[in-house]
Formats: structure tokens, sequence, C-alpha cells
């Protein structure tokens, strides 16, 4: 197993980590999550970079370094929205979207191989999760009445609407 898949790997097993830190409540808990979540994060560039300049893209890195991104950004949005800090709807329509841009992803690769697609929106989404997982709960601990008055609702939003 080349250093990209294992890269791929260590930020699934990450995800476990990660979760445990969220649901600790002791002082700084929070912060050892998001930066376990920003080094799983880190891997996902990494092992993209390795694999495309040492040319060591391999079928199984096709498949698992995408599947690691959704298990750990999914999983980031669900405990958020367990601890109230994002609205449900929010997460379900990220998540849908999720799906429906791979499945065409999946038909474009069908058709054509040589396919390779960018997700631009992607370390603006990373951003929203490290913002809310490490902002929301630690820094901002005032009520929200209005929609847009709270910071975490607003960034929350505006990744759904552009990504």
């Amino acid at each position: 197993m080349n250093t990209p898949n294992k890269l791929t790997l260590l930020r699934t097993l990450m995800v476990p980590i990660f979760i445990i830190f969220m649901y600790l409540d002791f002082n700084g808990s929070r912060i050892i999550a998001t930066l376990i979540f920003a080094i799983a994060s880190f891997t996902d560039f990494l092992d993209g970079y390795l694999a495309r300049r040492d040319n060591l893209v391999t079928n199984f890195g096709k498949f698992a370094d995408p599947l690691a991104d959704k298990i750990l950004v999914c999983s980031a949005m669900i405990m958020l929205v367990s601890f109230d800090e994002i609205p449900a709807w929010a997460v379900i329509i990220i998540i849908a979207r999720e799906f429906t841009i791979t499945g065409f992803r999946i038909i474009a690769a069908s058709i054509n191989p040589q396919v390779f697609t960018i997700n631009i929106s992607a370390s603006f989404g990373l951003f929203t999760i490290l913002y809310l997982s490490l902002f929301r709960r630690e820094y901002i601990i005032e009520e929200s009445t209005s929609f847009f008055e709270h910071p975490s609702v607003t960034i929350c939003t505006l990744f759904i609407f552009i990504t």
C-alpha cells in the first residue's frame, strides 16, 4: 500500500477520535477535536498531491479518498447538529448535494475515465466546519433569535448556496 492510500486510511481512522473529542466535556476538548479535524483535512490535500506528483494514483485511492472525505465531513456536520450548532435542514441539503455530485462524477468517469474533477468548494466547506466546531461552542455562546443574526447559521447558509 502506497503513502497516499495510507494517508487516506489514516483520515478515516481519525474520524472516531474526532467524534470522541467532540463528546468529551473538558476545557479544550473542542479545540483538540478541531485540530484532529484540521489534520485529517490536511491529509486529504497531501494524499492527492503525493498521488499526482509521484504517479501513485490507484483504483483503491480513487474510491477510498472521496469516501474518506465524505465520512469526515458528514461526521463533523452530524456532530454539530447533535449539539444544536447548525440546523439539521442545512446538513440534509449538503449531504444530498454531495450524493448528487458523487453520482454525476461516477457517470462522468464511466463515460470518460480521464475526467478529473476539482471540487472548488471543498476548502470553503472545510473552513466552515472548522469555524463551527471551534468557535461556535467555545467562544460564541449567546442565543440567536434571528436566522441571520448568528454567524454560524450565516456561514452554513453561505456554504450551501456557494457550493
